[in-house]
C-alpha cells in the first residue's frame, strides 16, 4: 500500500516537472523561430505542435529502448483523446462556449484526420511495424509539405514578449534537460505500477500517462477566459495530436512494437475519429462549441474511460 501511494505521489511530481520543462522549451524555441521570421504555419502547426509534445516523445524513446512499447501507444493515443474532449470541453464549459477559427480549408482538415486515424489500419495484426514507422513518418512530412504548398491560413495562440536569443537558447536546452530527464524516470515508476495494479501497458499509457502529460494544456484549459476572445485555436490543437502519430512512428522505427492487447488501441481510436469528425464539422462552419456541446464532449471522454475500464477489468 504504501509502495503504490509512494509510486503515485512520485508520478504526479514528474508529470508536473515535465509539463513544466516541456513549457519552457516551446516557450522559448517560439521565440527563437520568431527572431528568424518563421512563418505562422512552420512556427504554430509544426514547431509548436511538435515540440509540445515533447514528453511523448522522450516517453516513447525510453519505454522502446527498455521493452515496453506499448506504455508509448497507450500515452499517445490517450493523449489525442484528451486534446479532442477534454481539454476542448472544458474550455467550452469554462467560457459558456467557444468559437473556433477556421484554420484549414475541409480537403486539409480531412487529410489531417485521416492521418491522425491512420494506426487504426496499422495495429489489425496486433504489431507496428518499422514499415509501418516508415509510413507514419514519411505522410507526416508528405502532409507538412502539402499543408504548407497550399497555405493554409493556420490559426495559433502564442504569447507576445521580448526575444533574448541567448536567454532562449539557454532556457530551451533546460527545458529539454529536463523533458529527458523526467521521461526516463516516469518510465521507470509506470513499470512498477504496471506490476502493482496488474494493468496491461497500453492501458496504463491511455488512462494514466495520458493523462499526465498533458497537464500544461489541461492547466490553460481551465485558466482559459482569454479564449473568450482569442477563439480556440485549432492549429494547437491538431499539430499535438498530428505530432503524436509522427512521434508513434519514430518510435516504431526505433523498435517494432508488439500489442499483445488491441481492444484499448481500438476502442482509442475509434472515439478519436469520432471526435474529429465533431471537431471538423465546428471548425469548417466556422461556428461555436456551445455549453451544451462542451459538456458532450466531457460525456465523450467519461463514456471512453468507462468502456476502457468496463472491457479490460
Amino acid at each position: 500500500m504504501f509502495a503504490l501511494i509512494y509510486i503515485i505521489l512520485a508520478l504526479a511530481a514528474l508529470f508536473f516537472l515535465i509539463g513544466k520543462s516541456a513549457t519552457l522549451l516551446v516557450k522559448n524555441l517560439s521565440h527563437i523561430a520568431k527572431y528568424y521570421n518563421l512563418n505562422d504555419f512552420i512556427l504554430g502547426f509544426v514547431i509548436l505542435g511538435f515540440f509540445t509534445s515533447t514528453p511523448e516523445l522522450f516517453i516513447g524513446i525510453d519505454s522502446s529502448l527498455k521493452g515496453v512499447p506499448q506504455l508509448s501507444v497507450g500515452n499517445l493515443l490517450g493523449g489525442a483523446i484528451i486534446l479532442l474532449s477534454l481539454i476542448i470541453g472544458i474550455v467550452a464549459v469554462i467560457n459558456k462556449g467557444v468559437s473556433i477559427k477556421k484554420s484549414f480549408h475541409l480537403k486539409d482538415m480531412l487529410l489531417i484526420t485521416l492521418y491522425i486515424c491512420f494506426p487504426a489500419l496499422l495495429i489489425l495484426d496486433a504489431r507496428i511495424s518499422r514499415l509501418d514507422g516508415f509510413m507514419l513518418v514519411a505522410f507526416y512530412f508528405l502532409i507538412i509539405y502539402w499543408l504548407w504548398k497550399t497555405e493554409s491560413n493556420v490559426k495559433v495562440y502564442m504569447e507576445n514578449s521580448r526575444i533574448n536569443l541567448k536567454k532562449d537558447l539557454a532556457f530551451s536546452i533546460i527545458g529539454l534537460g529536463g523533458v529527458m530527464i523526467c521521461a526516463y524516470f516516469i518510465v521507470d515508476i509506470s513499470n512498477k505500477l504496471a506490476a502493482i495494479l496488474k494493468m496491461p501497458y497500453i492501458l496504463l499509457g491511455i488512462l494514466i500517462l495520458a493523462f499526465g502529460t498533458n497537464l500544461p494544456e489541461l492547466t490553460i484549459a481551465i485558466k482559459s477566459k482569454h479564449f473568450r476572445h482569442e477563439g480556440l485555436s485549432l492549429g494547437n490543437i491538431l499539430g499535438s495530436a498530428f505530432a503524436n502519430t509522427f512521434i508513434l512512428g519514430i518510435i516504431s522505427l526505433i523498435k517494432p512494437i508488439e500489442l499483445p492487447r488491441v481492444i484499448p488501441a481500438l476502442i482509442t481510436i475509434l472515439f478519436l475519429y469520432w471526435l474529429l469528425v465533431l471537431f471538423t464539422h465546428s471548425a469548417e462552419t466556422g461556428r461555436r462549441i456551445s455549453f451544451k456541446e462542451g459538456l458532450m464532449h466531457l460525456g465523450v471522454y467519461a463514456v471512453f474511460i468507462l468502456l476502457q475500464l468496463a472491457i479490460n477489468f
